[in-house]
């Protein structure tokens, strides 16, 4: 078979015998048996072909594998010379040289479509577990409502150890940053009410047909997210050495007066936990236990200790509001039931 020189072209006539270059049929069977002693017949047929392609290689012993491998094996388009060169109109040795420094292997193409395999099987495999598994315990909130949100301390008596009795201004203040952080990160957070080692705080989503709600109402993205960034806020405030936790949970309210009446119980639980914290730091617990409100106030007055007389705030609660000048954090709240003006302004009016 005739040798083709750097700068001769291939007549028309041949374009027939190049419709499978040797290429491929070299690269086929180090492919499917790499390390065997290619048939001298097969390399007596291939060095006939290739002589016209690469003058000068020689076929046919065990040491030109990896000749046949450098050369040949692999290289996409040394393997489709038709596409390289349109028509076969040229095929000169320069480019098949330059083809063959690629060194690009069989191998190599065969582990690209193995790990397109596996990728394609992690997504179909993922999609499914997602869909089955954790997409089908996925809540949602109902949107255009109240949403309220409860920050709770979890064993918070642990972490109290050894603080200040029976008032802590470092932990409320730290109670305070972690809320006023969390306000912040919300989306559509109105006010928020913080009492003891807990915080509610109050998100709509009707103001505007636009409104968005925090995660669209996803349930498990709210409780984890909210529960994350108040423990996370709360300890950079704190500084202490001990671990502290919180817990979260959600609800929907329907009705405003119903939001009010929330917020008005919360505010009574506050009282009331402020009065069993002073009266704890002046009589024991079992001095204590069975008492009533009136009672307690009566044990304290035996020892001159006025309830009455305590910081607004640890009597009340707290609440953090919005302002022209961004969220600010409120100690001198009124007394809900008493001054129902405060919480008109907090809580807004969903009109249908």
């Amino acid at each position: 078979m005739p040798q083709v020189s750097g700068n001769q072209e291939l007549r028309p006539g041949r374009r027939r015998a190049f419709q499978k270059p040797v290429v491929v049929l070299v690269a086929r069977r180090l492919h499917r048996s790499p390390s065997r002693h290619v048939h001298s017949s097969f390399c007596k047929r291939a060095q006939q072909r290739v002589g016209c392609l690469a003058p000068g290689l020689k076929l046919g012993a065990p040491q030109h594998l990896p000749v046949l491998r450098q050369h040949f094996v692999g290289d996409a388009r040394l393997q489709c010379a038709r596409n390289r060169h349109p028509g076969h109109a040229r095929l000169q040795p320069a480019g098949l040289q330059a083809c063959r420094n690629q060194n690009v292997c069989v191998e190599h193409h065969a582990h690209q479509t193995q790990f397109a395999t596996i990728d394609s099987m992690k997504d179909d495999l993922g999609r499914r577990l997602k869909r089955d598994y954790e997409d089908a315990l996925r809540l949602f909130l109902p949107r255009r409502t109240y949403v309220v949100i409860r920050i709770d301390g979890r064993a918070f008596h642990k972490f109290t150890e050894g603080l200040e009795r029976p008032y802590c201004r470092a932990l409320a203040d730290a109670l305070d940053q972690a809320a006023l952080c969390l306000c912040q990160e919300m989306i559509g957070c109105r006010f928020a009410y913080g009492q003891s080692d807990e915080y509610s705080f109050l998100l709509t989503d009707f103001e505007r047909e636009d409104s968005a709600l925090w995660f669209d109402g996803n349930v498990q993205k709210i409780v984890s997210v909210s529960a994350s960034i108040f423990t996370a806020a709360f300890s950079r405030a704190a500084q202490s050495s001990k671990l502290a936790a919180f817990d979260s949970r959600v609800m929907v309210i329907s009705q405003r007066a119903e939001v009010e009446r929330y917020f008005l119980w919360r505010q009574l639980d506050a009282s009331a936990n402020s009065l069993n914290m002073l009266a704890s730091a002046h009589y024991r617990h079992h001095e204590l236990e069975g008492k009533s409100t009136a009672e307690k106030h009566e044990l304290l007055h035996a020892k001159g200790v006025n309830w009455a007389t305590q910081s607004a705030d640890f009597k009340r609660g707290r609440a953090i509001r919005r302002t022209n000048a961004g969220w600010t954090i409120d100690l001198e709240i009124p007394i809900f039931n008493r001054d129902r003006a405060y919480l008109d302004a907090l809580i807004p009016t969903y009109n249908v």
